[in-house]
């Protein structure tokens, strides 16, 4: 069910996974110890809260990750092309060249 719920991705809404996220991670729900105010009496609500925080946090640091290795594959890319003697432009290469009006056309 962990599993289940930790892979499940929906965007655009809010949904009710953390809260059963944090249910099924709580010492005291797995060892059978809950009744009816067992969310009060274990403050799952502000975990809940807490682990949303913490989840967007990560999920930013991701985008941010993901980004910097984009950049740093388009630069090692653009190295290896004036390594290997290919045609002098700039840094973008022929399509950035031809958006600046300054690279080659083909008609």
């Amino acid at each position: 069910m962990r599993r289940a719920l930790w892979e499940f991705q929906i965007t655009g809404v809010r949904t009710n996974i953390p809260f059963h996220e944090v249910v099924l991670n709580n010492p005291s729900f797995l060892t059978g110890c809950y009744n009816t105010g067992f969310i009060e009496k274990e403050g799952i609500l502000a975990l809940v809260q807490e682990y949303v925080r913490s989840r967007k946090s990560a999920a930013q640091g991701q985008k941010v990750a993901a980004v910097s290795a984009a950049v740093g594959a388009l630069l090692a890319g653009v190295a290896a092309q004036g390594e290997r003697g290919g045609p002098a432009q700039g840094a973008g290469g022929a399509a950035t060249d031809r958006a600046r009006g300054s690279g080659p056309r083909s008609e």
